[in-house]
């Protein structure tokens, strides 16, 4: 079952908790992502819908990311 309310358990195959991402566009700043808390199980299938600019290609990208080789320390 894939949640996005960050309820999930703690054995999930991916597990994000409060993931934010901000790009630069010119003298623009944009945040794409606030807060997104998202567990998938094994087995789940996922995709990431949303207007053109919302962050879909950003969020799949760093969960593809985390699971592959997970970070060693939090970052601040």
């Amino acid at each position: 079952m894939i949640r996005v309310d960050g309820t999930g358990k703690s054995n999930s195959l991916i597990q994000v908790r409060g993931l934010d991402k901000t790009y630069r566009r010119g003298g623009e700043e944009i945040q794409v992502l606030q807060r997104l808390n998202l567990d998938v199980d094994k087995g789940d299938f996922v995709g990431f819908m949303g207007p053109s600019g919302s962050g879909q290609n950003h969020a799949a990208s760093i969960c593809l990311a985390a699971w592959t080789s997970p970070p060693t320390a939090a970052s601040p």
